[in-house]
């Protein structure tokens, strides 16, 4: 048996007994994919979830993705016979990984913090979605999805979808459009009264960016370097909108600290899938083949303590033969850590022997 079959034949055993539900099945459509591209055949159908099952079963593939869109036909091509009805908007967030070939605990958790910026500060507090309108997923690999399943938004255009992504993203955003110069005011700064023309600008309720201007420069303490007193005197004038004292103790740095503000504000997220209403995206508890570990979908108030290496680990522990095929170093998965040399056999417990063969990193003996 090479490394393919045995991959192959422990997928279907997951399918057998997993949960794969999907809501308004019939209208998607669904792609396959190989161990080499993972969307090789596109525009099936599947008139239910058990038709789905047993083509997963019989007939395990490497990757299976589903249409963001529903459609009066799903199997119809080109893309334009398919008859388009709608489309759930969907936000992808993927760990930089550059040089990784493995989980880097970091990454994951930038992308958890990401996730959880994305769903609090911008589709509840911006765009006033509720968690029940939310549905989010590990990819399976390195990264989450959300998917948005409010109607409304399922008829949004390309277009619209884009002004959507791009405020995430903070794209072209003009900082300088959040201050104004005011009037002149004084203030008792020190003991002192000192009057200037005011600053106008956001304050840490301020809806849209400005807020989340303010909120940053809190959160990473870009006060902390200034004088106690002076401190505090810039902290309360911005808390009245009031930004003069705070450039002038910035000086030159003005510009830069709020740039990084939004940097620290805005969500990195793939742009492309969020505005293509055609896209087909990971299947949710589908396996990745590129890891072995399950697109699980999760609970969004147990996202930060979700670990992929832990928690969407399907395959069991009984032990298996393995010949690494580099030397590989601290794997963590299931909670131990694991060293292996190059071309030397080894004995592992079967889930990761599932993950270093869809990693490419090990072969059977």
């Amino acid at each position: 048996m090479n490394e393919e079959q045995f991959l192959l034949r422990n997928f279907s055993k997951y399918y057998q007994k997993a949960r794969i539900e999907v809501e308004r099945i019939a209208e998607r459509e669904f792609g396959f994919g190989s161990r080499e591209k993972k969307i090789e055949a596109r525009h099936m159908v599947f008139s239910g979830n058990e038709q789905l099952r047993n083509k997963l079963v019989n007939e395990p593939p490497f990757y299976v993705s589903y249409s963001a869109a529903f459609y009066e036909r799903p199997d119809g091509r080109p893309m334009e016979k398919k008859g388009w009805k709608a489309a759930q908007v969907i936000f992808d967030i993927d760990a930089h990984h550059e040089g990784e070939l493995f989980v880097c605990e970091k990454c994951m958790q930038w992308a958890k913090d990401s996730t959880i910026r994305l769903v609090e500060d911008f589709l509840l507090a911006d765009f006033g979605l509720g968690k029940e309108e939310l549905a989010v997923n590990f990819s399976g690999n390195r990264g989450f999805h959300v998917h948005v399943t409010n109607s409304a938004f399922e008829q949004l255009s390309k277009e619209e979808r884009r002004e959507l992504a791009d405020y995430i993203a903070a794209t072209g955003l003009d900082a300088g459009q959040l201050f104004k110069e005011g009037k002149v005011t004084t203030d008792v700064i020190d003991g002192r009264a000192i009057s200037k023309k005011t600053i106008r600008g956001p304050t840490p309720t301020t809806s849209g960016y400005g807020g989340k201007i303010v909120r940053a420069l809190q959160k990473n303490d870009y006060f902390g370097a200034l004088r106690k007193k002076r401190k505090a005197a810039v902290e309360r004038t911005i808390a009245k909108g009031n930004w003069f004292l705070f450039r002038d103790e910035a000086k030159k740095k003005f510009g830069p600290v709020i740039a990084k503000c939004i940097q620290l504000a805005r969500v990195d997220i793939d742009v492309n899938v969020t505005t293509d209403t055609g896209r087909l995206i990971r299947l949710p508890n589908s396996i990745h083949g590129s890891s072995g570990l399950i697109a699980k979908k999760l609970d969004f108030a147990a996202l930060q303590k979700f670990n992929p290496l832990d928690d969407a680990v399907v395959f069991g522990a009984n032990e298996l033969e393995v010949v690494p095929t580099i030397d590989i170093k601290d794997v963590y998965m299931k909670g131990q850590t694991f060293s292996f040399e190059k071309d030397k056999k080894a004995k592992v417990p079967g889930y990761l022997a599932v993950y270093l063969l869809c990693k490419k990193v090990a072969r059977l003996p």
